[in-house]
């Protein structure tokens, strides 16, 4: 009989995110993090400006990146209690055009 083999641990899940936002989309460099202080930095590799606002699970007070120019970079470190956040650019029109994803939180 072969040895019985053990499968290596998930990997830990990590408290730091990349947005990059074109037109009109976002993608995301994981698609969750642990809950906690998250540091969030927008990657604008479009050619209009973006923002990032982050809605939690079931409402509340958002919190978000400004306004961020093409080929600019926007970062803050934001409280995230776990459940699914959206994510979305708040500018006129972009969440409607597919600026928006959703961030698992654990």
């Amino acid at each position: 009989m072969p040895p019985r083999v053990t499968p290596p641990p998930p990997p830990a899940l990590g408290r730091r995110l990349q947005v990059q936002s074109r037109e009109f989309y976002f993608s995301l460099s994981r698609p969750e993090v642990a809950s906690g202080d998250v540091s969030v930095e927008l990657l604008n590799r479009g050619e209009d400006p973006h923002d990032l606002r982050l809605r939690p699970p079931g409402g509340g007070e958002e919190v978000g990146l400004p306004e961020t120019p093409p080929f600019g970079v926007s970062s803050g470190v934001f409280p995230l209690a776990a459940g699914e956040w959206t994510l979305f650019c708040s500018l006129e029109g972009h969440e409607s055009l597919g600026m928006s994803a959703t961030l698992h939180v654990r």
